[in-house]
């Protein structure tokens, strides 16, 4: 009996609570204003970003096992979708200690698989996006709708095993908006993994 009286008299407060927060002109905080650009309030939601990752799969960490004759490596586990036109401003990695990266590009690819394996074995994955159409990753132009590989040739230092390769970040800027991706990926070179 005391429980089922518990139950009702936390019931009937919990009412009460809701019925002071919202006779006190407060508004639901899903519907709460939010600062736009011009620093003048609104209640519009922040429009959706114009270029965002396809991938959402969290960090992972990759270890390879490396010496100087395997050369340069081949990454392309960054996929782009551009939602607008848009442009990448800068693309580069936070950290990145003892890998040079030797280019770094964009191109087409709707249905392109993430890689990492030495650049001599890369052209099973080139082949499955718009290689020849590649372009500089930094400045590159998307267009709105379409689907991208960012491509990668890092080359390890080999007399400072391990090295890696942490959270690259992409920079983009859109009509009158502008935004950061981060995939926190880490790729790793060293003599043993």
């Amino acid at each position: 009996m005391n429980t089922g009286i518990s139950a009702i008299a936390l019931t009937l407060s919990l009412l009460a609570l809701g019925a002071c927060s919202s006779a006190d002109g407060d508004e639901p905080s899903a519907a709460r204003s939010t600062a736009s650009s011009s620093g003048e309030p609104s209640s519009q939601a922040s429009p959706a970003p114009a270029v965002r990752m396809r991938d959402d799969g969290g960090q992972w960490t990759n270890c390879v096992p490396y010496s100087r004759s395997e050369g340069d490596f081949l990454w392309t586990g960054v996929r782009l979708t551009a939602d607008a036109d848009a442009r990448l401003v800068r693309v580069a990695p936070a950290q990145a200690n003892g890998v040079h990266i030797v280019g770094a590009w964009v191109a087409e690819a709707q249905h392109a698989s993430g890689a990492f394996v030495p650049w001599s074995k890369g052209d099973q994955f080139l082949r499955k996006m718009d290689w020849a159409d590649r372009t500089d990753a930094d400045g590159a132009q998307l267009s709105a709708g379409t689907k991208y590989s960012v491509v990668f040739r890092l080359r390890p230092d080999a007399r400072h095993l391990p090295v890696q390769l942490t959270d690259l970040t992409i920079d983009w800027e859109a009509d009158g908006s502008s935004g950061s991706l981060t995939n926190d990926t880490v790729l790793q070179f060293a003599r043993h993994c």
